[in-house]
């Protein structure tokens, strides 16, 4: 009898317990919707708790709420559709920007990492193995970035109006994920690929390309443990002398 639009944060991942809960709370309000005959309500869903409220009504002082509604994270908003249908209509909600905005996959990726490396302890060799299989529109461009720096591309004017450019140079800049920490040596990216019958799994090793003292680098016989290193064999710690992307 409802459709529901969603507004969704970024721990919400399939698979997870977060949005198991959440999509428990989402059925459960359901339920509720259709008991009280209200025409349209909206979830407030966060790790801190659940409100489920009709619009404009929030049965006392909204004072009392705020702090749900503020920590809300996963909202959900339902309209009655006046009639009952076999299926609830759902959609997902972004902020409408009028200019294009740069992917920031691989913030949130930095994100997810950063929270993960806390669990590592200081002065060992750390590994994070992370899988990305659910994780839509992460590139290996994104991926780079979010562990290595942004890529900065240099070059010099040319000499004449319309003439070739020379001396073109790229770099990482230093706000990667690696530069950040010392607790890790290396992140393995796995993703899973299913076509017809058949199952693969891809392992990417990316060893950390920070060089101060207190990082403990992996030798390429360690590293090729965990998967493929591709072209990042310089950064083993038998061929790593400076901080290269």
């Amino acid at each position: 009898s409802y459709s529901v639009e969603f507004t969704i944060g970024d721990e919400y991942h399939h698979g997870t317990l977060p949005l198991k809960k959440a999509m428990d709370a989402v059925l459960e309000s359901l339920k509720i919707l259709r008991e009280k005959k209200w025409k349209r309500a909206t979830l407030y869903h966060s790790s801190s708790g659940t409100l489920l409220n009709p619009d404009g009504d929030f049965g006392g002082t909204r004072e009392s709420y705020q702090e749900l509604v503020d920590r809300a994270d996963f909202i959900a908003r339902f309209a009655n559709a006046g009639e009952e249908r076999e299926k609830t209509t759902a959609s997902t909600l972004r902020p409408f920007k009028q200019t294009p905005q740069p992917d920031q996959a691989h913030e949130r990726l930095k994100r997810i990492l950063k929270s993960k490396r806390t669990q590592l302890p200081k002065g060992s060799r750390g590994i994070i193995v992370f899988d990305v299989t659910e994780l839509f529109m992460l590139t290996d461009f994104s991926i780079e970035s979010a562990l290595y720096g942004d890529l900065v591309v240099t070059f010099s004017a040319p000499a004449n109006p319309g003439g070739p450019v020379e001396e073109i140079s790229a770099s990482r800049d230093k706000n990667g994920f690696f530069g950040q920490t010392s607790r890790v040596s290396a992140v393995v990216i796995h993703k899973r690929v299913v076509e017809s019958s058949t199952v693969t799994n891809g392992w990417r090793v990316y060893p950390t390309n920070r060089a101060d003292a207190d990082t403990i680098r992996l030798s390429l016989k360690e590293l090729r443990r965990f998967g493929e290193l591709d072209d990042r064999g310089h950064l083993a710690a038998e061929n790593a002398s400076s901080p290269e992307g």
